[in-house]
């Protein structure tokens, strides 16, 4: 052996083992990866098998065939039944004393109806055609249930603005009256003074007519 190969040679077998030592390395991690790659491929293959079964077993169905849920009925209002007579009654009377001056004011009553609790409401207007300023009245005053045995009964509410009227309107209410619901006629008085009028309601046939009382 010439003298100072020994150490080159051994340099180059140590290099030798190291270059082998490092494709071994490289040729396990390929190995390891492709490894990994082939289950995850396969994993993913599964996955996919699985999710065609489930996509197969899901029934399309036409529009005939699906179900729709009912929808909720919305709560209905209960209307109680009522009667309405139609009128053409009409009086004047001088306005309240509040508001100065007095004038004389037209009164026609529309309607009276009656429903089946016994509340009869009669609604009227008030027409202000003669008035140069704001005049009052008092409807109450002037509309009562005749009682053939006691007091009259008055309104027990008034709808309507009535003590601060403006001149050449007119203006829009209702007296409010309760009476027995099994009662079908009333006797409305109307006016005042020496100037009263009775008129007869018949809830049954639906009619009314002037009246004499006593």
């Amino acid at each position: 052996m010439v003298k100072g190969t020994g150490p080159v040679y051994a340099v180059m077998v140590i290099f030798a083992l190291l270059v082998l030592a490092g494709f071994y390395l490289i040729f396990e991690k390929i190995t390891t990866t492709n490894i990994t790659l082939s289950n995850l491929e396969l994993q993913l293959q599964t996955l996919k098998d699985q999710t065609k079964g489930q996509v197969r077993n899901i029934e399309i169905l036409p529009e005939s065939r699906l179900e729709t849920s009912p929808k909720p009925e919305e709560p209905k209002e209960e209307t109680l039944p009522s009667t309405n007579i139609p009128t053409a009654i009409i009086l004047e009377a001088s306005s309240s004393m509040l508001l100065q001056p007095q004038v004389k004011l037209t009164i026609t009553v529309d309607n009276i109806t009656k429903d089946s609790q016994g509340t009869v409401v009669m609604n009227f207007k008030v027409f202000t055609s003669e008035a140069t300023a704001f005049s009052a009245i008092e409807p109450r005053d002037l509309f009562q249930l005749v009682a053939l045995e006691g007091d009259n009964q008055r309104s027990i509410d008034v709808k309507g603005q009535f003590n601060s009227m403006p001149p050449k309107s007119a203006i829009t209410g209702s007296l409010i009256f309760k009476i027995d619901p099994s009662k079908n006629t009333i006797i409305l008085q109307a006016g005042s003074g020496d100037m009263l009028k009775f008129y007869e309601f018949n809830f049954i046939k639906k009619t009314y007519k002037e009246t004499v009382i006593g």
